[in-house]
């Protein structure tokens, strides 16, 4: 293992029961970091014949056929701040002999394709929710891997849900880490991801302490999601709002921000997560935040749909609030930093999907979860953002040409789609898969003039189509089938106007205007939209406030609320 230096191995292990790996695997992983710097542990899992097992980490890996050598990048799911190493390693999930991403359902079959995957600590969102320290992380990864067994053909990413945020962004913002991405239960962004959930949180509170009584099927309308189970179950889950939302295996308590005994504390929000692209806000001390939910009319769809009463609206809008710095619900609308807001957009964190994903092939894959399960929750998984990460290709580039939407049936939980290698999501992955090395090795031996994303577009196997299957794994092409069987739904931002590429994290304001409300509202039901929006409402058919381009890929972040251009 000297060839490996700071590596050490780690023991074999085969298949699992009726896995289609039947070799041996072994894998070696990082044994030291440096302590001043986010370098992460890592893990790198080979197969090979049982007899070759003396060298296998010594030597550079081969395909089978005699062809080029391929990668696959794990990356894991979750949203938490973290300043530590994690336990987990990407998306791979040893403990159950699946040394694959298992969170999607391909378990062992990217080994037993015959490539080498590859994962880190910090390329798991549960760890840290911080996409630029996955970014370097999987940068360090493919180095290393590189040094050890030579360059990859090609690196496909895989991961669902957080492991799919990091894909799309570092597939955008740091091209030619990854040559195809194939997110599961997919988000465009972190801030995406959250700021529904946050909108969430608000109209539970606002519907739990409210005086007028609704429906179910009303609080449903305003939210926008298939049930309003949806913002229950899920609203107050990833409280990444809260300075307080740090694991406490690795931030003892004591250490942990609290506003009279430890003002100092450790913060655990998801813009102090991320200080050194944010900023600081000289005023508080605390990172700039991003998030602001000023002038939204919230269920003003319903309203307009007859779904809810004028009076029901009004109520909801005067008492909806906001968070305060500290996470906190209340009674004025969240202010988002105007700072915060235009790094988001310029930086990245705001996946606009303009830049590195305009040209890399893309095959988004879900199991269908916009339902109520047996207890009344709802998996915080709803289709929908499928649809958001389809818009803004289209916004950014005129065309979705590289992106492929694949929609199964659940099994009845997640849990179980994932688990079971006969779960429809599960059979259609390993297809998917191999759907998707087709096309990455079309594009690597096509040598005719013309851009990477012409390349991505004209080597798309045929048999990569938007699609969706039904329970007996039919194949269903027709969009209109597909979308009744697997609808999307929305969410509150939507409902209230908000475009498909649901990217308004500040709008621009305009005064109240008579003519967005249907039926007609006579003066004093104006009066009241006025005194309930004092500064103005959003006008959506302006860009969002503070929105400028991406400034640039590859940034760096040499100090606080500054970036630059990195030399890679």
């Amino acid at each position: 293992m000297s060839e490996l230096g700071r590596w050490e191995s780690v023991t074999g292990v085969t298949g699992s029961p009726g896995s289609p790996m039947g070799r041996l695997v072994v894998c070696a992983r990082s044994n030291e970091h440096h302590p001043l710097r986010h370098e992460p542990r890592l893990m790198v899992c080979l197969r090979r014949d049982a007899q070759d097992g003396s060298d296998l980490l010594t030597t550079r890996y081969e395909h089978d056929s005699g062809g080029t050598d391929r990668l696959a990048a794990s990356f894991g799911g979750g949203c938490m701040a973290g300043y530590h190493q994690g336990r987990t390693i990407g998306g791979l999930t040893p403990a159950s002999n699946h040394l694959e991403d298992g969170q999607v359902g391909y378990q062992d079959y990217f080994l037993s394709k015959v490539y080498a995957v590859a994962a880190g600590s910090l390329n798991v969102t549960g760890t840290t929710c911080a996409d630029v320290i996955s970014a370097e992380t999987a940068m360090m990864i493919k180095e290393r891997f590189i040094e050890s067994f030579g360059v990859p053909s090609y690196t496909i990413g895989a991961g669902g849900s957080g492991g799919s945020m990091q894909q799309h962004l570092l597939a955008n913002n740091y091209p030619g880490l990854l040559d195809g991405v194939m997110p599961g239960r997919s988000y465009p962004d972190q801030m995406s991801f959250l700021n529904p959930l946050f909108d969430c949180e608000l109209q539970v509170n606002a519907v739990n302490t409210s005086a007028l009584s609704s429906t179910g099927a009303q609080s449903t309308a305003v939210s926008g999601e298939q049930d309003f189970g949806y913002c229950v179950s899920n609203g107050a889950r990833y409280p990444n709002l809260r300075p307080t939302n740090c694991n406490a295996t690795s931030i003892p308590p004591a250490l942990v921000f609290n506003p009279t005994s430890n003002p100092g504390g450790a913060r655990c929000t998801y813009q102090d997560n991320m200080v050194n692209v944010f900023g600081k806000d000289p005023a508080t001390g605390f990172a700039r935040r991003p998030f602001d939910n000023v002038g939204i009319q919230y269920g003003l769809g319903a309203l307009n749909f007859g779904q809810i009463s004028f009076a029901q609206f009004i109520y909801l809008n005067t008492r909806i609030g906001g968070h305060d710095i500290n996470g906190n619900i209340v009674s004025s609308r969240s202010i988002g930093d105007p700072v915060a807001v235009r790094t988001a957009f310029e930086t990245g964190r705001v996946n606009e999907f303009g830049a590195g994903l305009a040209e890399v092939p893309i095959i988004d894959v879900r199991s269908y979860l916009d339902f109520v399960q047996p207890g009344g929750n709802v998996d915080v998984h709803n289709s929908y953002h499928s649809g958001v990460a389809r818009a803004r290709l289209i916004a950014a580039n005129g065309n979705a040409d590289n992106q492929v939407i694949v929609t199964v049936p659940s099994t009845g939980t997640l849990t179980s789609d994932l688990a079971l290698t006969t779960s429809p999501l599960s059979v259609v992955s390993r297809n998917l898969f191999d759907l998707m090395d087709r096309w990455l090795a079309a594009i690597a031996a096509d040598q005719a003039p013309g851009t990477r994303a012409q390349k991505a577009v004209r080597n798309k196997p045929a048999a990569l189509v938007d699609s969706c299957y039904d329970a007996s794994l039919q194949k269903i092409t027709n969009a209109a089938a597909c979308s009744q069987l697997f609808p999307y739904s929305k969410d509150p931002r939507l409902v209230a106007g908000a475009p498909a590429t649901d990217d308004v994290f500040k709008c621009a304001l305009k005064a109240v205007d008579a003519a967005d409300y249907k039926p007609a509202l006579d003066a004093s039901q104006l009066a009241a939209v006025r005194a309930a929006f004092p500064s103005g409402v959003c006008d959506f058919t302006k860009a969002p406030a503070e929105r400028v381009p991406l400034a640039d890929t590859w940034l760096s972040f040499p100090a606080m609320g500054t970036f630059t251009k990195t030399d890679h």
